[in-house]
């Protein structure tokens, strides 16, 4: 089975960018493809982010991660924003705003302000990054993947921008992690990304429940792929 790329969530078929540059993001292992240097900047600022919030629970990028800032994005789950390649090493995403434009009006995206939402979705990718079944952190199933990557995503929002989702998707607490399984993320991804984080919110999980996933000792339904 294709798991990496699966678990990735999408194989990505993107075209490339006439006259985009290579630019480098150290310290990290990364580099960006992108049509200007201010893109590429921001981009490298939000990768450094992106893995100092892994390396909070002991996790790191182990690899060469290439990001290329593409037109489009083609892949097995329609038209996304964002997209990570396991087997090849790189990140897809669009231009902010190429992704203001392939929001929908229902989506629960659209409420956030762009900037924070565009950051949000390289946090995700970077993520999937540091912890695809390629690679040491390997977590084995699709709803571990995107529990972890959502998670992170949206613990990197800013609280006033977090809230916006929260009161989108309104529940009592505490969420239980049987909630937490292939259906939700199937039919309401965004609705599995918020719920998940704040499952990984509560007291006792955060990154005890991460280091749970990444050794195997935390299951999330016979129904995940």
């Amino acid at each position: 089975m294709m798991r990496g790329a699966i678990l990735a969530g999408l194989i990505c078929l993107s075209p490339t960018v006439a006259g985009a540059e290579v630019w480098p993001c150290p310290p990290e292992r990364i580099t960006v493809e992108a049509d200007t240097k201010a893109l590429a900047t921001r981009i490298c600022a939000v990768t450094r982010r992106a893995t100092a919030q892994a390396a909070v629970c002991g996790y790191g990028l182990e690899r060469d991660i290439q990001i290329k800032v593409v037109p489009r994005i083609i892949g097995m789950n329609g038209n996304p924003l964002a997209c990570f390649n396991a087997a090849q090493l790189t990140i897809e995403v669009l231009r902010p705003e190429a992704t203001a434009a392939s929001l929908t009006p229902h989506s629960a995206y659209s409420l956030l302000p762009l900037d924070a939402l565009y950051d949000s979705l390289i946090v995700h990718e970077m993520t999937h990054a540091v912890f695809s079944p390629a690679g040491p952190r390997t977590v084995e199933t699709v709803v571990a993947q995107e529990y972890i990557a959502s998670s992170f995503q949206i613990a990197s929002m800013q609280p006033d921008v977090r809230r916006q989702l929260l009161d989108h998707y309104p529940r009592p607490d505490p969420v239980l992690l049987s909630e937490l399984n292939a259906a939700m993320l199937s039919l309401a991804p965004i609705r599995f990304g918020v719920t998940a984080w704040r499952h990984f919110a509560q007291s006792e999980n955060g990154c005890a429940m991460v280091e749970r996933i990444v050794e195997g000792t935390i299951a999330f339904g016979e129904a995940d792929p």
